[in-house]
């Protein structure tokens, strides 16, 4: 089974709501997800001091956790302020003002006060969970400030991209196929954006960036 990160909704100001909130409803509540990475704009929804640790207790073991939570519609406007960033960090790979809409607009249709992700599963892939947490939080620290070399290399080890060299159309779920036909490495760079929702998930709501 793939370790998956997930970008969810909640009126409960409180992480990990699909562990902690026994109301949670994944249909409604999950707005998009990802195999082994957190998507590249999930990240700017969020700021360092949006970042709670937790430690829950399962099974008799604690785990400690790491996760950003922050009010909907705050993380809309640091999304909108993120963008001119993001552009300017990867400018040799194109624009990505068509991808932020797709994604706003998938969070102004969720009726819900909080927006949260769920990466334990992610962090547990790498050789440290706290490595991860680490990198994670110095990712959301460099929105805005930091146009090195070694922020692009942390957002895209993080988003797991794959030779990438130019982010493929925003529309590419959307509209036919152009030419030249688009590569397995286009369809995957194009989830590393922001996610999967329903259509090629199974999980969770549709989103815009997907056909119905």
């Amino acid at each position: 089974m793939s370790n998956c990160s997930y970008l969810c909704a909640t009126n409960v100001e409180d992480t990990y709501p699909s562990f902690s909130d026994e109301s949670y409803d994944p249909d409604v509540q999950t707005i998009a997800c990802d195999v082994w990475c957190v998507p590249l704009l999930w990240m700017a929804l969020f700021r360092p001091n949006n970042i709670v640790r937790k430690t829950f207790t399962v099974d008799g073991d604690d785990i400690v956790t790491e996760a950003p939570i922050v009010a909907r519609t705050l993380a809309i406007r640091q999304l909108v302020e993120a963008v001119p960033y993001f552009n300017k960090l990867f400018a040799a790979e194109g624009r990505l003002d068509e991808y932020a809409e797709f994604l706003q607009q998938a969070l102004e249709s969720v009726d819900y006060e909080y927006v949260t992700i769920e990466l334990h599963e992610i962090a547990c892939l790498a050789d440290s969970e706290q490595n991860f947490y680490d990198s994670f939080r110095e990712a959301l620290a460099a929105i805005g400030t930091d146009e090195t070399s070694g922020a692009k290399v942390r957002f895209s080890e993080i988003a797991a991209f794959r030779d990438l060299t130019k982010f493929p159309p925003a529309r590419l779920l959307l509209d036919e196929a152009g030419d030249p036909e688009p590569t397995d490495d286009d369809f995957w760079n194009h989830c590393r954006v922001c996610g999967a929702g329903q259509s090629q998930s199974g999980l969770g709501l549709p989103v815009p960036w997907e056909p119905e």
